[in-house]
């Protein structure tokens, strides 16, 4: 009978992490599909988003990665009634 029972528990075990990870799939799918399935701006092109992420701003086909420069943000004020 110990056997039996050692058998039922290691089936309901399996069946448990199975429906934990085809549950954890579902959820990865719909985030996929909502976020990442397509971009919202078709006329993105590689080289805007890198220089988006590398902070030149937004590049044109023209412009040369090497040359681009940014300009600096002003430094922030510190808050209202506050000293430096």
């Amino acid at each position: 009978m110990s056997q039996l029972s050692g058998l039922l528990q290691r089936d309901r075990l399996g069946r448990e992490i199975t429906i934990a990870l085809l549950l954890k799939l579902v959820a990865i799918g719909i985030i996929w599909w909502l976020f990442f399935s397509e971009p919202v701006d078709h006329a993105l092109t590689d080289h805007a988003v890198a220089g988006a992420l590398l902070g030149a701003g937004p590049v044109t086909m023209g412009d040369d990665l090497a040359t681009h420069t940014t300009t600096p943000m002003p430094p922030m004020k510190p808050p209202e009634g506050e000293t430096p």
